[in-house]
């Protein structure tokens, strides 16, 4: 007796599983290239000083790409994301406003921590 197809496809677990373990997969190599990176920068620049001066000369192009990043999820945000999130009630959505804030609050934070010490 033969496996019906509805048998011979994998279970929504084992999807989410594999869907998982990707992620991690995929984390672990982002992970594993920066510590690299940061090998390359260490080596090249043993003395804390000259990575500081690199940085500072760097730091608004940096600053661009943070920009550029920033606007990214907030377009994706904006595009994608919240209109699935609007259709719910108005309870959740006076928590996705909470939360929209907060997240501004803290990319400000950020930058501003990031400058006071450059500046």
């Amino acid at each position: 007796m033969k496996p019906e197809a509805s048998d011979m496809r994998p279970s929504n677990t084992t999807f989410r599983i594999r869907q998982v373990l990707c992620f991690l997969l995929v984390v672990a190599l982002i992970f594993l290239f920066c510590m690299v990176l940061a090998a390359v920068a260490i080596n090249n620049y043993p003395d804390g000083q000259k990575l500081r001066a690199g940085l500072h000369s760097w730091r608004w192009h940096l600053f661009g790409w943070r920009l550029l990043l920033y606007s990214g999820i907030a377009v994706v945000w904006q595009r994608k994301i919240r209109p699935l999130i609007r259709i719910r009630p108005s309870d959740v959505r006076c928590r996705l406003l909470r939360a929209e804030i907060l997240a501004v609050l803290f990319i400000l934070a950020a930058e501003c921590i990031s400058w006071i010490s450059i500046l």
